[in-house]
């Protein structure tokens, strides 16, 4: 994951600032020279003269809106960093201009301006959602069903889920595959089996299409049975390629028994990553685009029709699912891609136009985007030495790096008497043992640590025996002293905590002709606990369950996420249009606009500014709406097709 872009300073802005459509569809940053009304940076906020109005709408109805909005002919529901509005009704949009808007937006309704259908939204099925789900009690559990897929929730309607073990597997559950057989080969799969961990995930995935039948489900393969693996390599063994591809399909089988249709797989989640052979599993591209041509046929034989998405991976490798295309294209229908390297979000992924420009006829989807959430109790942080160099956990090693990236990321989690938990990226905790620095996977007393102010802004890292956390010629040890090379700079990963993450994920992927996007983590603990060893400790779900209390929380990834998927209906058509900008410092607005099947129009605003904004919003069909949007929020309007509102396309 790379860091945000830094801020940079500047004084008065007065400019109308459009995205413009170009001849591919793309988007790309434009000044107009038409001016709007003066935005000035004072004090470190965007300032206006404008006052914001609510009014109370009632959701729109999952078979279409249109019924809803006859009368007013709009609606508006918005979601605020401060959390005072969670999909909340916001001022709805009037019909008329505004002479004195604050920013423009156009929008192309007609069929000039439709570009890709939309397929849904959503998260994933790990085995960490089903470990949190099942802890929750019978009525609860149902409410959660209800909250993500019910009419009233934010009806997801493109999910994943993990095929065998993942990256969140708790601990308690282990390694495990619908064969496993003990690690001894199996020919002929006769040992083959759901489990009781797969048949816990069906029987969730069985009552989430009980209270939404048409989502679209999508499974991705982390590592097959062990035995079919070479270790040393974490590589399938090319003597059991066949028995891989039966592998896979009776996966769909066992599943299609159980009632539950597999729309789509990935032959592998992240297959350029091969670090632990529980839960990855390495595949070149050449293997892939084999496996690929061998397993399509096997499927559509008996009888599936299981698409293939392929890749599974970050945006920095697009060389890796070109060549599958130009070797198995016939047998893939979709790329599947990671936001891992595609930050900024806005512009990270136009790697996915690229490709549509080569292959319109493949689909794309943003399948994987990891969520946290940040809280009093737990924290992302980098820790600094004295020297500039940020504490790593490199492969089980504490150690000083002068990168800051993903394996610089720290979890500190309360741990009770004023102590934190450090843990890594990995999941491993820092530990003191034996006057030396190392980590562990427990959670007891030479595990806890103690930060006391060491004045400037650092702080001195103490063990549980009271020696403190030094920097020593480049490495890291434990000292009896309180000296410049004992304090350590702690820096919140604002990244990995800002509500404006999941609304930009899904933004550029659909601008760069995405069908979907999707979350990483269904559901997750509040204290980080359900992940593999050396899976991602820091992830959290869009739910999050209370372990001890037993009860959950919709974080504030599960309203912006919502802020789409509740209105955003699958076969809309993605619209181009004009009126979106960041400015350096990563403030701005960017709109993302859709057709849906009813003719309703549904616009999502990402207003990035300190300061509530009142837009326009011009349609080529030829009505205008206006209204107030909140500052820093997400605000999803929702209008009236052309023809109901007495304009024609």
């Amino acid at each position: 994951m790379l860091s945000r872009v830094a801020s940079a300073p500047f004084a008065l802005l007065v400019v109308s600032l459009n995205i413009v459509a170009a001849t591919d569809g793309c988007s790309l940053l434009q000044t107009a020279a038409a001016p709007l009304r003066a935005l000035s940076k004072r004090d470190g906020e965007y300032w206006h003269a404008s006052g914001h109005v609510a009014s109370s709408l009632l959701g729109a109805d999952e078979t279409g809106v249109q019924e809803e909005l006859v009368g007013g002919g709009s609606q508006a529901f918005a979601t605020t960093e401060d959390g005072k509005s969670k999909l909340t009704a916001a001022e709805a949009p009037k019909r008329g201009a505004l002479p004195n808007a604050d920013w423009k937006i156009t929008v192309d309704d007609t069929p000039s301006g439709h570009r890709q259908e939309i397929d849904g939204f959503g998260a994933t099925w790990t085995d960490a959602t089903l470990a949190v789900f099942d802890e929750l009690p019978p009525n609860l559990q149902e409410e959660v069903l209800q909250d993500i897929f019910g009419k009233e929730g934010i009806r997801l309607g493109l999910m994943r889920h993990s095929i065998g073990q993942s990256d969140l597997t708790p601990s308690w559950v282990g390694q495990w595959s619908y064969d496993e057989n003990g690690g001894r080969p199996d020919l002929e799969l006769a040992h083959a089996d759901l489990t009781d961990n797969g048949r816990r995930m069906t029987s969730w995935l069985s009552r989430m299409l009980k209270v939404k039948p048409d989502v679209m489900l999508l499974g991705s393969l982390w590592s097959p049975p062990q035995w079919m693996k070479q270790q040393d390599t974490n590589t399938l063994r090319q003597e059991y390629e066949d028995q891989w591809v039966d592998y896979m399909v009776k996966y769909v089988s066992l599943f299609k028994a159980e009632g539950i249709t597999v729309a789509a797989m990935t032959l592998q989640n992240e297959p350029l990553s091969g670090s632990d052979p529980a839960w990855t599993t390495y595949i070149n591209q050449s293997d892939a685009a084999a496996l690929t041509k061998k397993l399509q046929p096997a499927l559509r034989t008996a009888g599936h029709d299981t698409e293939i998405w392929a890749y599974d991976h970050n945006t920095d490798q697009p060389g890796y699912p070109e060549y599958i295309l130009q070797n198995a294209e016939n047998d893939v229908a979709a790329i599947a891609w990671h936001c891992y390297s595609s930050w900024p979000y806005v512009t990270g992924f136009r790697v996915l136009a690229d490709f549509h420009k080569m292959y319109p006829d493949k689909k794309q989807y943003m399948t994987e985007c990891w969520t946290h959430v940040a809280s009093e109790a737990v924290r992302v942080v980098y820790i600094t030495s004295q020297s500039g160099q940020w504490l790593q956990d490199n492969n089980g090693e504490v150690v000083l790096s002068g990168n800051k990236g993903t394996w610089e990321k720290w979890l500190l989690v309360d741990a009770g008497d004023g102590m934190v938990f450090a843990t890594s990226h990995r999941g491993q905790l820092l530990q003191e043992s034996s006057s030396k620095v190392r980590f562990s996977d427990k959670k007891e007393a030479w595990e806890k640590w103690r930060l006391t102010d060491a004045g400037d802004g650092k702080f001195f890292i103490a063990s549980h025996s009271g020696k403190f956390l030094q920097e020593n010629n480049g490495s890291v040890s434990l000292s009896d002293n309180k000296h410049a090379w004992e304090e350590w700079s702690i820096e919140d990963d604002n990244y990995a905590s800002s509500m404006f993450d999941l609304p930009e994920f899904v933004v550029g992927p659909l601008e760069n002709y995405a069908s979907g996007a999707l979350a990483w983590t269904l559901g997750g603990s509040k204290h980080f606990d359900v992940s593999s060893p050396g899976g991602c400790t820091l992830c959290s779900g869009i739910i999050q369950v209370d372990r001890t209390t037993k009860t959950y929380e919709k974080t504030l990834d599960f309203y912006t996420l919502g802020q789409f998927s509740k209105f955003v209906s699958k076969g809309a058509r993605y619209l181009t249009g004009t009126g979106s900008y960041y400015w350096p410092d990563g403030t701005g607005v960017q709109t993302t606009s859709f057709r849906n099947t009813d003719g309703s129009r549904v616009a999502v605003i990402v207003n990035k500014l300190n300061k509530s904004l009142k837009i326009e919003m011009s349609f080529r069909s030829g009505d205008i709406w206006h209204a107030e949007i909140p500052g820093r929020s997400v605000t999803t309007w929702i209008i009236l097709g052309p023809s109901e509102i007495g304009t024609t396309v």
